[in-house]
């Protein structure tokens, strides 16, 4: 499983982690709109082919959210690069709010998805009880 823990709000970008726990799928820095966001919750992730951007890529469903509705996990390195997707990469910069290596750490997320069935649960930094930042 998945875990995307929101840490950082800066008005219209949002900033996190994602990461498994058996270290399998990999740890990535996440970008989202804020007005866009997914709800907090557990998802559904499959890898499909996006007309979009023409290849294979992490697809978002669930319960309060339908596969059409399109939320991919893809590359980009500021909120302008994403209309409702999560993007992440292996870098980032709380300062100046970015992720590098986007494309990179797409790669590596549909490789080590492939054949397998993968859950995403997304929580924001209150719904865990502490800041993840600061330890408190």
């Amino acid at each position: 499983m998945l875990t995307l823990i929101r840490i950082k709000d800066y008005g219209e970008t949002v900033m996190g982690v994602m990461f498994d726990t058996d270290k399998k799928l990999g740890t990535y820095y996440t970008l989202e709109r804020k007005s866009k966001l997914v709800p907090v919750g557990l998802y559904d992730l499959d890898l499909t082919y996006s007309p979009k951007f023409k290849k294979e890529l992490p697809i978002v469903h669930g319960k309060s959210i339908s596969e059409k509705c399109g939320i991919r996990i893809h590359a980009g390195n500021t909120v302008d690069d994403t209309e409702g997707c999560i993007l992440i990469g292996n870098v980032s910069s709380l300062v100046t709010q970015r992720i590098w290596e986007s494309n990179i750490a797409v790669n590596q997320l549909v490789n080590a998805m492939k054949g397998k069935t993968v859950k995403l649960s997304i929580h924001d930094v209150q719904s865990i009880g502490h800041n993840i930042v600061t330890g408190q």
